[in-house]
């Protein structure tokens, strides 16, 4: 291992390595997991040993014999179910996935210390079980890599360098009558479109923060031209402002990540979950391929966690139960992403028992959170779960019951500026859904003003703008406010009456944005539309953090700040008789 230090080019392809290699570990647990599902796939047969195979050959290039042997071993045991020789099993698959979680170890552990050392005695032990296992299926023995009817899978960057370190009997990683061995120049030579190549996260971010602070110049220059400048100018910056939008978009875009991994975790904890706890579930993902900010996807990834572990546990019944309950003994957990009124969400949906209101009274009364005589809601005692050290089981397993998580789950989204929702019915499953921005960086915003006050709404949260004509707006005995669209009857809000503050008398017309949530179409009504502009947002200070009607703040073309509006968080909280605090002029100062 010391000779590694002895060459600079060397240690960066250690480094690259255990970077890639994160890549191979999540497409050989992705393959394992749909192989159980369906054992005949040979596409995801080769997936998985693909991955294999590069982690060996690659880790043995750069002298990493722990980790290439013990995936030597692991690819061995591939071959045999590749060959036909070793049927697949939820056994096999089970050591399969074991081992992939060794190597995951050992990468993580050569990142923090390149002479750390693993024990993979066990695991091999296990491999070596199956090998010589009698159901095996009687083929005939395929020896080297000459099985590969089609193109071997490309390994990294750094197993280009010859292979110098290989070791301990194990097979060359290099192709026989390669075009490389018979003169030919490698097609990978030359560069390909849409080839990748890997960047820092600091650096993404710190360009994402630069074009933030940009775009705030931008939109000042714009304005003082607005003023001053001729005609020319003016076209100048405005050919600029487009160029710095369109710049704006691929920094953003290069933080996107699809979900996918996150996903693929959670399948994979509920298989153990359900496989300890002798459960049958099946998991339905949908929206793998949605993309969100790199920010968001570590910060929602915990949540997500909690609350599909807690499906898997505290949710779905046992297969005699679910039978008992006139059920398929097998139940369904259903996780998706997707959009709604410009916000990130997650449903996380259940066909199990439901949360038993009445059994967390009893508990909370117990724990002396609650009165256990006052009377309260069955959605005020299902959000008890949320307070710390809250558990409705009797006894902690190593799964759960010990109170922690459910609590860590809703202070995570709440540091998003997002919201946690629960709907459940004893008897027929829960359904949580998370909401949260879609990112901390750049949105498109519309500049309001209702009474003396200028506020900013995401673009994305309004289907449309209209003027307030006579006789649209009426005031309804049932419930308040109603502006009519198009023959439809519209709840309507005044946003000086939302937060407090005296209206504007001066104003000559109303304007009503429609705005639609999943739940209900609603009109916001202000005084005037100042203009749409790119909001750079800003994280609010300790003395806001408890408004959730405001993801943020920014600040205007005019150099003075504005907070970003959280509408369905505002009309909600409306609904619920919480009138809001004005903010004054000395409030938006500070």
């Amino acid at each position: 291992m010391s000779q590694l230090f002895d060459n600079s080019e060397m240690q960066q392809l250690v480094t690259t390595f255990l970077t890639e290699a994160d890549e191979f570990i999540e497409d050989m647990e992705a393959g394992l997991l749909a192989l159980e599902e369906n054992s005949a796939d040979k596409g995801l047969i080769d997936q998985v040993f693909r991955a294999a195979h590069s982690l060996k050959g690659s880790s043995m290039a750069v002298g990493l014999t722990q980790v290439g042997s013990f995936t030597h071993q692991l690819e061995a045991l591939l071959l045999e179910v590749k060959d036909g020789r070793l049927a697949i099993s939820p056994a096999v698959i089970g050591t399969l996935l074991k081992c992939n979680d060794h190597v995951k170890t050992m990468i993580e552990g050569l990142k923090k210390d390149l002479s750390a050392t693993f024990d993979s005695s066990v695991l091999i032990q296990d491999i070596n079980t199956f090998r010589s296992s009698k159901t095996k299926v009687e083929t005939p023995v395929t020896t080297g890599f000459g099985f590969f009817d089609e193109e071997p899978a490309a390994a990294p960057s750094m197993s280009a360098h010859n292979g110098e370190n290989e070791e301990d009997g194990a097979e060359s990683t290099h192709q026989p009558n390669t075009p490389e061995s018979n003169g030919a120049k490698p097609a990978s030579s030359s560069v390909r479109s849409g080839e990748q190549i890997k960047v820092s996260q600091e650096k993404i971010d710190k360009l994402v923060n630069n074009i933030g602070e940009m775009a705030i110049l931008l939109t000042v220059l714009e304005e003082q031209l607005m003023q001053v400048a001729g005609s020319k100018l003016q076209g100048t910056v405005k050919q600029l402002y487009k160029i710095s939008k369109d710049v704006q978009d691929v920094s953003i875009s290069l933080r996107m990540l699809p979900v996918k991994p996150v996903f693929q975790k959670l399948k994979r904890i509920v298989r153990d979950v359900s496989a300890k706890l002798n459960k049958k579930v099946d998991l339905h993902l949908i929206g793998e391929d949605f993309e969100i900010d790199k920010s968001i996807l570590d910060m929602v990834s915990d949540p997500l966690v909690h609350i599909v572990r807690n499906a898997a546990d505290h949710g779905i019944e046992t297969p005699s139960d679910r039978r008992k309950a006139g059920k398929d003994p097998v139940g369904q957990i259903s996780l998706e992403a997707c959009h709604e009124n410009g916000r990130l969400v997650f449903y996380v949906i259940d066909d199990g028992q439901g949360i038993d209101a009445e059994r967390v009274r009893a508990k909370a009364a117990k724990l002396g959170l609650i009165d256990g005589k006052k009377e309260l809601s069955h959605d005020e005692l299902v959000n008890l779960i949320f307070h710390p050290g809250f558990s409705t089981k009797d006894q902690v397993t190593d799964i759960s019951g010990r109170g922690v998580g459910m609590d860590v789950v809703r202070n995570n989204i709440q540091k998003m500026s997002g919201e946690i929702e629960i709907k459940t019915e004893k008897g027929r499953g829960s359904m949580f859904k998370i909401t949260v921005p879609q990112t901390f960086s750049i949105i498109d915003g519309t500049v309001v003003q209702a009474a003396n006050q200028r506020y900013v709404i995401p673009l994305a949260d309004i289907l449309e703008s209209v003027r307030v004509s006579e006789g649209s707006l009426i005031q309804s005995s049932a419930i308040g406010q109603v502006f009519t669209l198009r023959g439809e009857k519209l709840p309507a809000f005044r946003l000086d009456e939302l937060f407090e503050e005296t209206r504007n008398q001066g104003a000559q017309e109303q304007i009503a944005m429609i705005a639609k949530t999943r739940d209900d179409t609603f009109a916001i009504i202000v005084d005037e539309i100042i203009g749409r502009q790119p909001i750079v947002i800003k994280n609010l200070g300790t003395e806001m953090q408890d408004y959730k009607e405001f993801s943020g703040s920014t600040i205007l073309g005019d150099g003075k700040p504005a907070l970003i509006i959280e509408l369905s968080t505002l009309i909600r909280r409306s609904g619920q008789k919480k009138k809001l605090p004005g903010l004054g002029k000395e409030r938006m100062s500070a």
